[in-house]
């Protein structure tokens, strides 16, 4: 469940969630890739949210992007 190694996600960065997203994109042939938006990414404005999501996607080909949060949170 955890990362690299970490002691949580916690410490988890877009950047890291790119990386593993484009190396899961290389091995998939017919599945649905949905990435995490990591702690951090998306709660300080609906801007941050759409951007990181935009980057995410962009740069992994995913599908879509999961976010945690309740009803406050960017959607």
């Amino acid at each position: 469940m955890v990362l690299h190694g970490l002691p949580s996600t916690l410490a988890v960065t877009l950047d890291m969630m790119i990386m593993h997203g484009q190396a899961v994109r290389r091995g998939l042939e017919h599945a649905l890739m949905i990435v995490d938006m990591p702690f951090g990414s998306y709660e300080e404005s609906l801007d941050q949210a759409f951007r990181n999501a935009a980057r995410l996607m962009t740069e992994t080909g995913c599908a879509a992007v999961k976010l945690e949060g309740g009803e406050n949170m960017p959607a």
